[in-house]
């Protein structure tokens, strides 16, 4: 990186690609500016597109921020941005509006490498209804309809979901389990052009948990055209969206108990892969239980420590997306590498393979010598 290639990408500079850049990498404005060494002015008109900035300036651009200067430079093969609509982002309390630009331009960019792949690899076509959307005003009735008719649309049988992350996938839906920049946000969804993208938090162990928010976010992708984040009506619809189609009333109310069976409740959620908490709000919803024994079923949970992991309770199992790693898998017989998608893309290499293969295992490993 040079002052050279600078003076050749600066007049393609892109005050798009400067913003995601520094959300991605969790800076202020000021802070930013600091380490340029320019003032926060400047870097304000050089996300507005109201200036540019030199090729000296562009290179500590690119420097601070960890990126190529050819980042910056809008060659018009980007067209997966900008982008339309908002995130599907849960409680707006719960998470600082810095944790969620960050999580946006992680999956900003993450939509390129889609976009790239796309180019080169047929991807599954997007398979959903649009005939689905509902209004603040809809009752929890034509929630429930709705998931019955998505899983008679994808002609699903009428049990348990086997895999809900590969059911996405299959039907077209982008899944990613994110590590490093989103881990501070629950899951969440948005639209990039015509495909919808679901990001899943990596940290989440519990399969149980991981399930749900996929459903979750399916919910808001066939429900919602026009998300409000943090709007607790829609929020509630999808958590009910995402009970139905986990939990299609039709099969299984009659198989949960009408009291606090424990060991029930444990065998359910081996069979049908949500947790106990999901069930004990399923059979209040569907009339088995009362609210009081609800109610008390919760607080013995809260008791014992279960109501964030329930250890006493475990599912074992893992749902890891595989779309996008399939997609590099199939160029790569042709001779079409990771490092290449990287290099098309115009991302830091380490950043392109956690996309793909974001299901890998992170923590440091222990090696030992044979002899």
């Amino acid at each position: 990186m040079n002052v050279d290639q600078a003076r050749a990408y600066a007049p393609l500079f892109d005050p798009v690609r400067l913003k995601i850049a520094r959300e991605l990498k969790g800076l202020k404005k000021t802070e930013l500016a600091r380490r340029v060494g320019v003032t926060a002015a400047a870097l304000t008109q050089y996300e507005t597109g109201a200036s540019r900035p030199s090729a000296g300036a562009l290179l500590k651009l690119s420097l601070a921020l960890g990126q190529s200067v050819e980042f910056f430079a809008q060659d018009g093969r980007r067209s997966a941005l900008p982008v339309h609509g908002k995130a599907f982002f849960r409680s707006l309390r719960s998470t600082r509006q810095g944790q969620r630009d960050r999580a946006e331009a992680h999956v900003m960019l993450v939509s390129e490498i889609v976009d790239e792949l796309s180019r080169r690899v047929k991807l599954p076509p997007l398979n959903i209804p649009d005939n689905l959307h509902v209004s603040d005003a809809d009752t929890r009735e034509t929630i429930e309809q709705n998931a019955e008719a998505l899983r008679a649309y994808w002609s699903m049988q009428a049990g348990p979901v086997p895999n809900m992350v590969r059911l996405l996938e299959a039907n077209g839906i982008v899944v990613i389990h994110c590590l490093m920049d989103c881990r501070d946000v629950d899951a969440f969804s948005r639209w990039f052009k015509d495909r919808p993208l679901v990001v899943l938090n990596a940290d989440n162990e519990h399969v149980d948990r991981l399930r749900f928010d996929a459903a979750h976010e399916l919910g808001h992708i066939v429900m919602h055209a026009d998300p409000e984040p943090g709007s607790g009506i829609l929020e509630s619809q999808a958590h009910m969206f995402a009970a139905a189609f986990l939990m299609p009333r039709n099969v299984i109310k009659n198989q949960l108990p009408t009291r606090l069976f424990w060991p029930v409740f444990r065998e359910l959620k081996q069979t049908w892969g949500v947790s106990v908490q999901a069930l004990l709000r399923r059979a209040l919803d569907l009339g088995r239980l009362t609210e009081a024994t609800y109610r008390r079923a919760m607080m013995t949970l809260s008791k014992l420590n279960q109501r964030k992991n329930e250890t006493m309770f475990p599912l074992e199992g893992n749902e890891p997306s595989v779309l996008l790693r399939m997609a590099v898998e199939v160029l790569e017989a042709k001779g079409y590498t990771i490092n290449d998608l990287a290099s098309d893309t115009r991302l830091p290499e380490p950043f392109v393979r956690e996309a793909v293969f974001s299901d890998v295992d992170t923590r440091p490993s222990v090696e030992l010598s044979p002899t």
